[in-house]
């Protein structure tokens, strides 16, 4: 009984994406998410912007910092609304920046905690990358952010865990989330020029503003 117990916790996530898509649709949310809805929310987030061209980034830097720093769930969207409201590049630097900041402070948190408390809560994935660490700490971890297979803030704990430098952390951080900020914030972009095109939205519109 146990065994098929973790057998099938594999599919925990998988079932409850489908079981949140579900509630949204009968629940009536999906109504919500209209074109011209986004067209209110970008109008309003865009006039606060230009009074305040100051404090609407500083804002929305903060908040980002907020989430990274205690690994709170919905970045992604955080960095889609960054490229939603803010124009290439500021929205990538901002994200970058944000990030960098964000997941600097929950590292030295991490450091400053009890190393073999994160790790019991961690084991099996921290496990996995205990090898690359140890080997070339600047190299595996340059990579992990380029190639994001793990959530951002695990990488972040398991730097600490293995003792990463702060420089190193630093700098393979800023520059291994770089594409990624950008392409995800490019998708918050190609929301906003959708917005001027007539007609429904589709997934291929959505590619083909990706591109352009």
């Amino acid at each position: 009984m146990i065994i098929k117990f973790e057998k099938f916790k594999r599919y925990y996530p998988i079932i409850t994406i489908i079981m949140l898509i579900i509630i949204a649709y009968f629940s009536g949310v999906t109504d919500y998410l209209t074109k011209k809805n986004f067209e209110f929310i970008h109008q309003a987030c865009m006039d606060y912007v230009d009074k305040h061209p100051y404090l609407g980034p500083f804002i929305f830097m903060g908040v980002y910092v907020i989430y990274a720093s205690l690994a709170l769930p919905g970045i992604l969207l955080l960095t889609i609304l960054g490229g939603f409201i803010f124009s290439q590049p500021f929205s990538t630097l901002y994200v970058i920046l944000s990030a960098t900041i964000g997941g600097s402070i929950l590292f030295l948190s991490a450091k400053t905690a009890s190393v073999n408390f994160l790790s019991s809560k961690t084991n099996p994935i921290i496990n996995k990358m205990e090898k690359g660490f140890h080997q070339n700490a600047a190299r595996y971890l340059l990579i992990l952010r380029l190639i994001p297979l793990f959530p951002c803030w695990l990488v972040t704990v398991a730097s600490a865990i293995f003792q990463v430098r702060f420089r190193t952390f630093i700098w393979t951080t800023f520059i291994g989330i770089t594409p990624c900020a950008f392409f995800v914030t490019q998708m918050g972009a190609s929301i906003m020029m959708m917005l001027g095109n007539e007609g429904p939205w589709t997934f291929s519109s959505l590619l083909f503003h990706l591109h352009h």
